[in-house]
């Protein structure tokens, strides 16, 4: 998801100034409404508790030993608009990588391709195509030598080689444990192919299975994750709580609304959804929405403590639909004007 935001950012500033195209991280920037001047607005100093919630789903220090012509790993991409270098892996800070792995890189900077250095020590948040061939452009590039940086990405490598270690040391509760710590953390292919190993184990998880569609979905595998979903709407028990799960996982997945179950808090679409659904009293208290809801009704709906800052309402009837002072609502929307109703009768601006 991390590297979602991040091209959006990047498109958005691309849209105001050619001075933020293809920046390596996401770039808030302000536009002076009557002079279109952009300014970049300074990053806040986060501390390594904030930098390791938020690292990219893979991040590695290395040096680059050769580009092509090479030869690539197995289930690295041989089109012509890629080229592969080898990287000498030293240190894994998140994700999983083998000692030396493979890139995948293109040469057209106007799609923010980039080509690796060679010989120069690096860090990188490379995308995954396969255990050891990552994808590598302009968003991989880190800069070194921050503290606080380098203290999260510590923390964060702490955290998980301890939860690894207790999972190898222990039965499937502490695997699908960790499995679960991997995808919360963003670690999608790695989640993935832990959940799958598991299900070969027992495929009778049901859980793991619906886990397993989203995560699919997720690194847009979407026939894949379609397939998972058939298949568990096939073999789970014909309960109103199976139904309720099937109907989560599909909308995670898919992004389609059923317009039969009411229950979504909590959940966190992977693709964009678009619904016209009547959603009436249907509760998203927790959710986080990308969705643009087009037509649809949610007259006394739940959004408490929703993410609705990726969300569009167009001709939508939101009329007594609750939301609190943790709902996050994007800019130009104002639900007061839309007949929302605030259970915290007013929110202090914030400072």
């Amino acid at each position: 998801m991390f590297r979602l935001i991040a091209a959006v950012s990047v498109l958005l500033a691309i849209s105001h100034s050619p001075t933020f195209a293809c920046s390596p991280v996401p770039v808030q920037v302000t536009v002076e409404p009557l002079t279109g001047i952009v300014q970049e607005v300074p990053t806040p100093q986060r501390t390594p508790e904030q930098i390791a919630e938020t690292l990219p789903e893979v991040v590695i220090d290395g040096v680059v030993i050769e580009r092509d012509p090479i030869s690539g790993e197995p289930g690295a991409t041989t089109d012509s608009y890629n080229r592969h270098a080898r990287m000498r892996v030293d240190r894994v800070w998140k994700g999983e990588a083998a000692a030396f792995v493979t890139l995948e890189f293109g040469e057209d900077t106007a799609m923010c391709q980039q080509v690796p250095p060679v010989g120069t020590p690096i860090r990188i948040s490379p995308d995954p195509v396969s255990p050891n061939v990552f994808s590598y452009d302009v968003l991989s590039g880190w800069a070194t030598g921050d503290p606080s940086e380098d203290a999260g990405l510590q923390l964060y490598r702490d955290r998980t080689v301890a939860m690894q270690r207790k999972a190898e040391a222990g039965g499937r509760a502490e695997k699908l444990a960790f499995a679960d710590y991997l995808r919360r953390n963003g670690e999608t292919h790695r989640a993935l192919w832990l959940y799958e190993a598991l299900l070969q184990q027992d495929p009778s998880d049901l859980d793991s299975v619906a886990v397993l569609a989203v995560l699919q979905a997720a690194i847009w595998k979407e026939k894949d994750a379609q397939a998972t979903l058939n298949r568990l709407s096939q073999i789970a028990p014909r309960t109103e709580a199976w139904r309720g799960k099937i109907a989560r996982a599909t909308f995670e997945a898919t992004g389609v609304l059923a317009a039969d179950w009411k229950n979504y808090s909590d959940v966190a679409n992977v693709v964009s959804c678009r619904s016209e659904a009547a959603l009436d009293g249907a509760d998203f208290s927790g959710a986080q929405l990308r969705c643009d809801f087009a037509g649809s009704t949610f007259r006394n709906a739940n959004f408490k403590g929703s993410d609705l800052s990726w969300a569009r309402f167009e001709d939508v009837d939101l009329k007594g639909a609750l939301y609190d002072c943790a709902t996050e609502f994007a800019a130009d929307f104002d639900p007061v004007a839309a007949g929302m109703v605030n259970v915290d009768g007013s929110c202090s601006a914030p400072q």
